[in-house]
């Protein structure tokens, strides 16, 4: 009973508490991050040059995905409430959104819907 006392303070002062645990918070709390590769309490060790190959291929990466849509283009939304509408593209609104114009009652109305919901309108 006692060593596992012993090892959740160590665990909780390396992990959770003190300088060490401030170092770790802003990698901790970095969005796509769920948890630090470790080996009992110690953290993982890279290689400098495995780390220098990854920014080498990132680097070497497009930066910027290829548009789905352009500014302007005639889309057609898929899902309810406004499936079968169509609309002009305007733009990318965060992550997992976009902006389209549809026209409502003979006004145009900007809607945001997820991107897999529009389809390009052939003309």
């Amino acid at each position: 009973m006692r060593m596992n006392r012993c090892f959740r303070v160590t665990c909780s002062s390396a992990w959770g508490q003190g300088d060490t645990a401030k170092s770790w918070a802003p990698i901790r709390s970095t969005k796509g991050v769920s948890r630090l590769v470790s080996f009992g309490i110690e953290p993982a060790r890279v290689d400098d040059g495995l780390i220098e190959l990854l920014r080498t291929q990132e680097a070497s990466i497009q930066t910027q995905p290829e548009r789905l849509f352009k500014t302007g283009e005639r889309v057609r939304l898929t899902e309810a409430p406004f499936a079968g509408i169509e609309g002009v593209y305007q733009m990318a609104d965060g992550e997992r959104r976009v902006m389209v114009l549809i026209e409502i009652l003979s006004k145009s109305v900007a809607v945001r819907v997820a991107p897999a919901s529009l389809r390009k309108v052939s003309w």
